[in-house]
């Protein structure tokens, strides 16, 4: 019987293909690519702030929720203008 590491190291031993390496260089572009869609929906909501700042707080509750995982978060925006 063949273990998963004892696959491994059989693919690794034919085709020096290192799989461990691989998998955690896709999870890095998978983190990086949310951390990059989460810094633009911020800098979205910075320049909301800056074109409306009467409605600051509601902005920043937006900010907290969107960078606090694992909450649930009721989001709303009842922009008065």
């Amino acid at each position: 019987m063949c273990s998963n590491i004892n696959h491994f190291q059989l693919f690794y031993d034919k085709w020096k293909f290192k799989y461990f390496a691989l998998k955690v260089e896709y999870y890095t572009l998978i983190a990086k690519g949310i951390s990059d869609m989460m810094e633009y929906y911020l800098d979205a909501i910075k320049s909301i702030e800056d074109k409306f700042p009467s409605c600051f707080d509601d902005l920043q509750k937006i900010k907290k929720s969107a960078i606090t995982p694992g909450q649930d978060h009721e989001l709303y925006l009842d922009l008065k203008v």
